[in-house]
């Protein structure tokens, strides 16, 4: 029978989040890994298995984590104005995390990891439905309100904005201006009006 783990292994997952997120899978080293999460390889390998499983373990940590944070703030949305609101708060997020850590580590998984590895495309493509479904039950009560276009589905607008929402942490990353996403979302936002 081995030792207990001297070690949180939800924290040390936390730090292995925080090395993937500012190198990027192929730019993180197991060591380090290992030297940020404060322990081993061997507690690592027997605690999370190889460097990719611990990535997957790392992105579904930060699926369920961004679950949480992003249910209460799109519940309380039921305007346009709102849904503006909420995604100015995204693109200024992403913007001050520009340095280190930018953008959303699956988005950055989206661009970086999703065109060969199924496994972290599946974890990309479930994300972005997740976010899409919030979206279109925001957007469900907005057009309860008569605020939508009718051009458009809910389920379709949820989508638009689903995909301008990656394109924002993509533009940050690459040096956009506070004032041209603000402009970018506005015109998306504005599109959906009646």
């Amino acid at each position: 029978m081995g030792r207990p783990k001297s070690f949180d292994p939800d924290l040390v997952l936390d730090r292995a989040i925080g090395v993937f997120w500012e190198k990027g899978y192929e730019g993180a080293s197991v060591d380090d890994l290992t030297r940020a999460m404060g322990i081993n390889r061997f507690s690592m390998y027997s605690t999370f298995g190889d460097k990719h499983e611990l990535f997957l373990k790392a992105l579904d940590k930060h699926e369920r984590e961004w679950r949480v944070c992003l249910s209460p703030r799109l519940e309380k949305i039921d305007s346009l104005d709102g849904l503006q609101g909420f995604f100015y708060e995204n693109a200024d997020a992403a913007l001050a995390e520009c340095g280190a850590k930018c953008g959303c580590v699956m988005v950055l998984t989206a661009v970086t990891r999703a065109g060969h590895d199924e496994e972290s495309r599946s974890r990309v493509e479930e994300h972005l439905q997740h976010f899409v479904n919030a979206l279109e039950e925001v957007l469900k009560r907005i057009d309860g309100a008569g605020e939508l276009t009718d051009d458009v589905s809910t389920g379709e607008a949820a989508r638009f904005l689903a995909v301008m929402g990656q394109g924002l942490v993509v533009s940050a990353s690459g040096g956009q201006s506070r004032v041209m996403l603000r402009k970018s979302i506005r015109l998306a936002i504005d599109a959906l009006r009646s």
